[in-house]
């Protein structure tokens, strides 16, 4: 996988940043949940 410098990148950067931070969300109530 390539990083460019194009606007694709930027946004593609900020969505991938709210999938990890949904993922990691999700991720900490499953783990609250399992406790």
């Amino acid at each position: 996988m390539t990083t460019t410098t194009s606007p694709d990148a930027f946004s593609t950067d900020a969505w991938m940043r709210r999938f990890v931070q949904s993922a990691q969300a999700a991720k900490g109530g499953l783990t609250s949940l399992d406790q």
